[in-house]
């Protein structure tokens, strides 16, 4: 099974007025990484052995966050170094303030140490792994968080 790029996609419905992923770079700027939870459905273990193997392999992976506007979907590239399920109360002060009161909920943890904005053309490109539909027009249909994608 080829690994493919995790693409998350996400919601603001609880984020700060600086926006999720804005409330994770903050952290990163003064901390060097931040912790990213998966909330609801989990990720296959199969699929997170494939991610934690490329990262032990290469030192870091890449993952997609998405969110849709209603206008556009919104694509950041993330480098993520590692991924765990639980994590220690010391680890819990990189967690964003607005939902460290929420990590029971969260099955899936990412250490993240930047976030880059994709453009259009790079976004265009994505296709799913499951089938080889571009990305774009399968998340608008889809009700699931979790796509993987050849990129």
């Amino acid at each position: 099974m080829k690994t493919g790029v995790l693409v998350l996609r996400y919601s603001e419905t609880s984020a700060p007025e600086s926006g999720t992923v804005g409330a994770h770079e903050e952290i990163v700027k003064s901390h060097g990484y931040v912790w990213l939870g998966k909330w609801g459905k989990a990720i296959p273990a199969a699929r997170l052995t494939q991610l934690a193997a490329e990262i032990d392999s290469g030192g870091q992976a890449k993952l997609i966050l998405a969110k849709r506007t209603p206008w556009r979907l919104v694509l950041h590239e993330c480098l993520v170094t590692a991924v765990c399920e639980q994590l220690s109360p010391d680890e819990l002060l990189r967690v964003p303030q607005y939902y460290r009161g929420k990590t029971r909920s969260i099955g899936v943890w990412f250490r993240v140490i930047s976030f880059r904005k994709m453009d259009k053309d790079e976004a265009s490109r994505l296709v799913l792994l499951s089938n080889g539909r571009p990305l774009l027009a399968a998340i608008g249909h889809s009700k699931c968080s979790t796509f993987w994608v050849d990129a």
